[in-house]
Order: structure tokens, then sequence, then C-alpha cells
């Protein structure tokens, strides 16, 4: 669990919205496609991965991971 939250509290420092759904996903809102990487790191040092990865016409990205 502490691996989550220090995933949280970097995802949002990037300016992300978290949003954590039932067991074993998290929803993340990117504000640009410029804090994908950091995003990215994040969820791997916390030992989580991507799913997928959505671009949103008003240029955010919506990322679906498990963690």
């Amino acid at each position: 669990m502490d691996n989550t939250r220090t995933m949280d509290k970097n995802l949002r420092a990037l300016g992300a919205e978290v949003i954590f759904s039932g067991s074993s996903w998290v929803n993340i809102i990117l504000p640009n496609a410029e804090t994908l990487s950091a995003a990215r790191s994040a969820l791997v040092q916390a030992g989580h991965y991507v799913q997928s990865i959505t671009n949103n016409e008003d240029g955010t990205l919506y990322v679906r991971a498990n963690y």
C-alpha cells in the first residue's frame, strides 16, 4: 500500500487526477502528453502497469492502470 500512496502522490504532483476504481484499477487523467513519461515511471516504480492510454479531445490523456 505504501507504493500505491507514493504513486498517488507522485501522479498528483504532475497535475494528474487519480481515481481508484475497485480493488485493482486506477484511472488517471493527465493534463497533457508531456506528463506521460513521468506518470509511467511513477507507476512502474510502484510495481504497477499501464493497461490503456486514450487521447482526449481537450489534450488530456486518460490512463487506465492495474495497481
